[in-house]
């Protein structure tokens, strides 16, 4: 590796950790002529009190952290959306360091339920649970992924899959 690309490198991880905690969740569509694009902050309108939201992504990977900002924001703003349930299959947490993650939606009263088949990266969430204000259930990946899909598939609590 050559000085000029050791010094690329440090440029942009400099970059990356000066703008770490930066965001919009007001951030205007790229095509504002489709209905089916909005800002994170319209999309999270759209989550009523008491909802079930399911997140992707596993660990650290393919989050939705601004959908995640926007979703506390609104929450600190205006109350809602409140005690939601959300259902992740993979531990989506930052350990208490990471901003974008489903931590951010460590606040009481935004959080009524966390599913996840991992639960140790979620310390905001822990600190709740242990204080009585959350509840954590731990299932196991596979059973969650194939309880997404049949959901997704329109299979509810008493159909068959005939």
């Amino acid at each position: 590796m050559n000085l000029f690309t050791k010094i690329g490198i440090q440029v942009h991880t400099l970059h990356w950790w000066l703008t770490w905690n930066k965001h919009n969740s007001h951030y205007p569509s790229p095509v504002p002529e489709n209905p089916k694009f909005m800002t994170a902050w319209q999309a999270v309108e759209l989550i009523h009190d008491g909802a079930v939201v399911g997140t992707s992504g596993l660990g650290g990977n393919q989050r939705c952290s601004l959908m995640y900002w926007a979703m506390r924001e609104r929450f600190l703003a205006e109350g809602r959306p409140k005690d939601l349930t959300i259902v992740s299959v993979g531990g989506q947490g930052g350990r208490g360091k990471v901003p974008g993650t489903l931590e951010e939606l460590a606040v009481d009263g935004l959080e009524k339920c966390l599913i996840s088949g991992h639960l140790e990266t979620f310390k905001g969430q822990l600190k709740l649970a242990d204080a009585g204000k959350l509840e954590l259930q731990c299932l196991p990946q596979g059973t969650l992924a194939l309880l997404l899909k049949a959901q997704g598939s329109g299979l509810g609590i008493g159909s068959s899959s005939r």
